[in-house]
């Protein structure tokens, strides 16, 4: 059965391997995945553009890329981004938590605001004091 929707997978090398890998499996409905990974955030619009009509929709690593996408024009499809709080968050956190070379206490969370960090910090019962945010 041939793919009806075609997405483009925009954001950094590894993260748009991973969804590559677990995309096909995860997805609702019969679908095509296209790379347009990028080396920084900046490039997102040039990979939109690349994609061109290829695509149906443009799903983003995180609102930065796509709002920059969206700012410059070239989004002539449905797009969205990954929801980087809430449970996404608290996941990361967690991940951090285990391993003992990161000190998820002290990190800077730069795309998130201040009350999602601190309500995510306080649903894992770690203190948000020396967290940075902008």
């Amino acid at each position: 059965m041939t793919p009806d929707l075609t997405i483009g997978v925009v954001g950094p090398h590894d993260l748009v391997e991973r969804v590559m890998l677990m995309g096909h499996a995860a997805a609702p409905l019969p679908c095509r995945l296209v790379a347009a990974a990028y080396r920084d955030e900046q490039e997102a619009a040039d990979k939109v553009t690349r994609l061109g009509a290829g695509v149906d929709a443009c799903l983003f690593a995180s609102p930065v890329p796509y709002d920059l996408a969206r700012r410059s024009g070239v989004l002539t499809m449905p797009a969205t981004y990954v929801q980087l709080g809430g449970a996404a968050l608290i996941a990361a956190l967690a991940r951090a938590a285990l391993d003992e070379r990161i000190d998820p206490r002290r990190v800077s969370i730069d795309v998130l605001g201040r009350a999602d960090i601190e309500e995510a910090y306080a649903d894992l019962g770690l203190p948000a004091g020396d967290v940075h945010s902008r």
